[in-house]
């Protein structure tokens, strides 16, 4: 395995990942993310060599359940679900819900390509963090995207120059 490959894999960790006590990765989910992440580089890493990296770079071990003591970098302070001092937990439907993770979550990059796989795996993790209860139905977010981005590219498998973003926290409203 190249250097600059696990340079790179370590550059996602520092962007995408935060140490977070009351936290448990899924080492499935956190590997997905990368994927995508570096779906627009250069060499990808299979997930033995992510998770031999990661456990290296943060001096860890995967547990049972997942990389315990982590969070992905973009979740809220309030870690685990939102707390209902929130006011963005108040009154807010399905669709707001898609509206705000499209905002946080996807934007226009020319030559990349969104595929609906990493979007639903992103959805939940990031629905399930911020409201802790079930992300809205895949059709209705690929609605969204549609509506904003454009039309799906059935032999692309995805929509055109659109990305996934990651590593930016969202700010909260006050």
């Amino acid at each position: 395995m190249a250097e600059h490959t696990e340079q790179e894999a370590i550059g996602f960790m520092e962007e995408s990942v935060r140490r977070d006590e009351g936290c448990t990765l899924d080492n499935r989910e956190l590997y997905a993310m990368y994927k995508d992440w570096f779906a627009q580089q250069h060499q990808m890493l299979t997930a033995q060599e992510f998770k031999r990296i990661f456990q290296k770079h943060n001096q860890t071990s995967l547990g049972e359940e997942g990389w315990s003591g982590f969070r992905f970098a973009y979740f809220h302070e309030y870690g685990k679900g939102r707390t209902t001092s929130d006011p963005r937990n108040e009154h807010r439907s399905e669709q707001d819900h898609i509206a705000e993770f499209l905002e946080e979550r996807v934007s226009f990059r020319e030559g990349s390509l969104l595929r609906k796989e990493p979007v639903l795996e992103a959805l939940k993790a990031w629905h399930s963090n911020l409201y802790g209860r079930r992300a809205p139905a895949a059709n209705d977010v690929f609605e969204q995207i549609t509506k904003k981005y454009g039309e799906f590219n059935k032999m692309a498998g995805g929509w055109r120059n659109v990305v996934l973003s990651y590593g930016e926290t969202p700010q909260m409203e006050m």
